[in-house]
């Protein structure tokens, strides 16, 4: 699956706040099943980009910050998350990410929560479907909404 064996595949995690005794437990079982998804799918040159006790809400997390100046010098191919809350808790906050900086970079994003892996062309459409509902949404309210 690898497009580009001399990229990262860029491994996030994140948890947003303490969870007692388990938090090395959460933080182990989130690594491992990012590197075994990568293995088992061929994924090289995997990178850990973790950041741990920072809120999703906030772009300001060092290994997120980390990840994106390395997405934007074009050294990502793909991009594995267990769910994608751990990027952004806040759909808009992320859109942007999400429908423009990963798939202007050529990264696939692969969700393992949702079993789901989004190409670059996928991200384009699925960010030209949003636009196109957002301006429905916006005649619609110029008309006065539905009678």
């Amino acid at each position: 699956m690898n497009r580009q064996s001399n990229k990262i595949t860029a491994l996030y995690c994140r948890v947003g706040g303490s969870c007692g005794d388990m938090d090395g437990l959460i933080r182990r079982n989130q690594m491992e099943r990012l590197a075994g998804y990568a293995a088992g799918h061929g994924l090289q040159n995997s990178e850990f980009f973790c950041d741990w006790g920072i809120p999703g809400t906030t772009p300001e997390r060092p290994e997120y910050q980390r990840m994106l100046r390395e997405i934007e010098a074009g050294n990502v191919s793909d991009l594995i998350v267990v769910s994608i809350n751990r990027l952004w808790r806040e759909w808009e906050a992320g859109y942007e990410f999400f429908c423009s900086v990963l798939p202007n970079h050529d990264v696939t994003l692969h969700i393992l929560q949702d079993n789901s892996i989004s190409t670059p062309q996928d991200l384009k459409d699925a960010a030209a479907r949003y636009e196109e509902l957002l301006a429905l949404l916006q005649l619609e309210s110029q008309r006065g909404g539905r009678k």
